[in-house]
């Protein structure tokens, strides 16, 4: 004879119904007695859930707002200079900290590979305020960076699940779908009804529109859609997600390409092609990689075909090959000269952190294209680093980013969990394509949000690895 009744847990079930029915008693008299201490009543219980949720059981809601409100930039702005991405930013810590002390024996996990060196390199940065020039925008960026930095520790130490890894890739994805929905927006109307749109001139002198989103700048809109848009290609790929979540991530990836290319960035297109091919590598089925050039050459061509700018497009992307031509690159190029002349007069420590815009005026190459004289922002990181911090500064970055790109390499090679090891391989590509980014707006290092993002996930999986290999 089966006894059936050996296998049930009475405890369990009355832990679940002796509240419940509790929950149900008081209710029915509150609503006897008056519906307005009912309403009052779950009201109460639902603030309660919500500062639980948002307080004490971490800073996952914050960490979720602060990549969502990173999408927003203008449209995010509450007024005085602060931000939607501010107050998360700042939620996010406070939680944290509260967390920590009501969990003491919480694991911290601060000594992260990367720590020292990128301590280093801003305590240096710092330092050379002491001398730049321009020391008051100097510090208003790092102390930007080192908000940003300790956000990186929230990442490494509140990332812990794959469900909160899976929450990041699909707020991802839902900002740019809202983002690249604004910028195509934008192009459709020719118009800066909707915050900052810009302007480009083609090869015959004809003005075009280059959608900006919510962000001032296109290459800064193109880069933001980039990260999103390599991390879903590698889930779809990669991963063994539910058909539903791989054909939303699709879905994302269509409207954020777009999205970017409606902003005629350059850098951006070339980033994401790199980071794409990044991924390429890792494919071990031939078959997926002709694929998928196959279906990125038909989106494309799809564009140029059946939109009115197909020539300008295709012009655009011919015209980062004739270097010489092109009045944007050539500006970039002798910018980068200027840079080198900089830094010959102050090989060891740079001329300052920030210092280059100051400075610029007095190292600028004759050759540079007249409309582009107000433009006082050195574009090639390397070029700037060694510009501003000298080959102090150029040692630490170089290996910062050399210990980044073997320990994400290294990740992507050993993770077998699926899902996981999909996060492994796009956040390496997004760092490569990054890299690409720099090369030609590197104006965004220190201080871009999701380049801090990339690399909290990055090692969040990485000192967390037993689970995943």
């Amino acid at each position: 004879m089966i006894h059936i009744t050996k296998n049930i847990d009475f405890v369990n079930w009355e832990k679940i119904t002796i509240p419940f029915f509790l929950f149900e008693l008081i209710l029915f008299f509150i609503i006897y007695l008056d519906p307005l201490f009912a309403a009052l009543f779950v009201i109460g219980l639902s603030s309660i859930f919500l500062f639980y949720v948002t307080f004490l059981n971490g800073p996952l809601i914050w960490i979720l707002l602060m990549i969502f409100s990173s999408g927003l930039d203008a449209w995010g702005r509450i007024g005085g200079g602060v931000t939607l991405f501010h107050l998360a930013w700042f939620l996010a810590i406070v939680t944290s900290v509260f967390y920590i002390l009501k969990n003491p024996n919480y694991e911290i996990k601060f000594d992260t590979p990367i720590t020292k060196i990128g301590f280093a390199y801003l305590f240096y940065a710092t330092f050379s305020l002491l001398y730049s020039p321009n020391y008051v925008d100097g510090l208003r960026l790092l102390g930007t960076t080192f908000a940003l930095f300790f956000s990186y520790f929230v990442f490494v130490n509140f990332l812990k699940t794959k469900f909160h890894f899976k929450l990041v890739v699909f707020t991802l994805a839902i900002i740019n779908i809202l983002l690249s929905s604004l910028t195509f927006y934008q192009l459709l109307f020719q118009n800066d009804k909707y915050f900052g749109t810009s302007t480009v001139a083609t090869s015959t002198g004809e003005k075009v529109w280059r959608a900006t989103g919510t962000f001032e700048d296109p290459n800064v809109t193109a880069t933001f859609l980039m990260v999103s848009i390599i991390l879903s290609i590698s889930v779809v790929v990669f991963s063994k997600e539910k058909i539903l979540s791989k054909l939303f991530l699709i879905g994302s990836v269509l409207v954020s390409f777009v999205g970017i290319v409606a902003t005629f960035s350059r850098s951006g297109w070339l980033a994401v092609a790199i980071g794409i091919f990044t991924l390429l590598f890792f494919m071990k089925n031939k078959k997926s990689i002709f694929y998928s050039i196959a279906a990125i050459v038909i989106v494309v061509g799809t564009f140029i075909i059946v939109t009115p700018y197909g020539e300008f497009l295709i012009d655009r992307v011919f015209s980062t090959f004739d270097l010489m031509k092109d009045p944007s690159i050539r500006a970039r190029i002798f910018m980068g000269v200027s840079s080198l002349w900089m830094f010959f007069d102050h090989i060891v420590f740079g001329v300052g952190f920030r210092g280059y815009p100051a400075l610029y005026d007095f190292y600028i190459h004759p050759d540079t294209p007249q409309i582009l004289l107000y433009v006082k922002e050195s574009h090639t990181l390397w070029t700037t680093v060694l510009a501003e911090l000298g080959i102090i500064g150029f040692t630490l970055v170089f290996i910062w980013f050399k210990r980044i790109f073997q320990d994400g390499l290294s990740m992507a090679k050993e993770a077998t969990d699926p899902f996981m090891r999909s996060l492994s391989i796009g956040v390496f590509a997004v760092f490569i394509a990054f890299n690409i980014d720099f090369l030609f707006y590197g104006f965004l290092f220190p201080h871009f949000n999701l380049f801090w993002l990339v690399l909290g996930v990055m090692y969040a999986i990485i000192l967390n690895k037993k689970e995943y290999i």
